[in-house]
């Protein structure tokens, strides 16, 4: 279990067997709290969340250097979560976690941070693709966040095409239904992540990791969609 947090850079997960409790900026916590009940049709493609609180009331659940990770992260609170990998039957599984957008930065992010969020992805698939692999494992690979950044698109074909027919199509036909959705929510999201758990033809994707977003009263960013389509196109690709 470790491992597969490792892969994602989300080493602070702490798990009970359904749930996970995430410790997170607020921002998230909010999300789940204000933003979903909000818009209700965002439920089919997110966690289900069961609680939430400040993170001072998990403390008891890190060590001491965790803890210190935690406060320095600024991660003040904490989301419970649905376990999506709660159900795998056996180590024949593939667990992705795909960077989705290209604009990985809210609208009043400074030049500089904007700069150095580009120059971290300029070697990755985002630039031309608005994606990359954020970590990746099967039974005879693991790729965590920094490798991701530095594959080629030829290689992210490759991962892709460890996923069968069968669960390939259940992932588009997800991506196909959620597109829709995201166009009538009136939220600009930020380096969202698209989590998939592969286990033979059974399939489980959400997007998790919502940090950051900005809700909207002018025109909506097209940079999510497009990148889904991007994600759909080298899906169709991949043999």
């Amino acid at each position: 279990m470790l491992n597969v947090k490792q892969a994602g850079g989300h080493q602070l997960i702490k798990g009970d067997g359904k749930h996970i409790y995430k410790p997170t900026k607020l921002t998230e916590v909010i999300f789940y709290t204000k933003y979903l009940p909000k818009y209700p049709e965002l439920a089919p493609f997110v966690p289900k969340v069961s609680g939430s609180g400040k993170t001072k009331d998990i403390k008891e659940n890190f060590d001491d250097d965790q803890y210190k990770l935690i406060i320095e992260k600024c991660y003040n609170g904490y989301v419970k979560l649905e376990n999506l990998m709660y159900h795998l039957r056996d180590d024949d599984y593939v667990l992705i976690d795909i960077k989705v957008g290209s604009i990985l930065w809210c609208s009043d992010a400074t030049k500089e941070k904007i700069q150095h969020t580009k120059d971290k992805n300029k070697t990755s698939t985002v630039p031309k693709y608005k994606f990359r692999i954020d970590g990746m494992i099967s039974k005879d690979l693991m790729i965590d966040k920094i490798s991701g950044r530095q594959l080629k698109i030829n290689q992210v074909m490759d991962i892709f095409s460890r996923i069968n027919a069968g669960a390939k199509t259940k992932i588009i036909n997800w991506i196909d239904s959620a597109i829709p959705v995201l166009k009538e929510i009136p939220i600009n999201f930020y380096g969202l992540s698209l989590f998939m758990v592969i286990n033979g033809d059974e399939v489980v994707v959400k997007f998790i990791d919502f940090v950051k977003y900005e809700e909207i009263r002018g025109k909506r960013l097209d940079d999510l969609v497009e990148s889904l389509e991007s994600v759909k196109s080298i899906l169709n690709q991949s043999k």
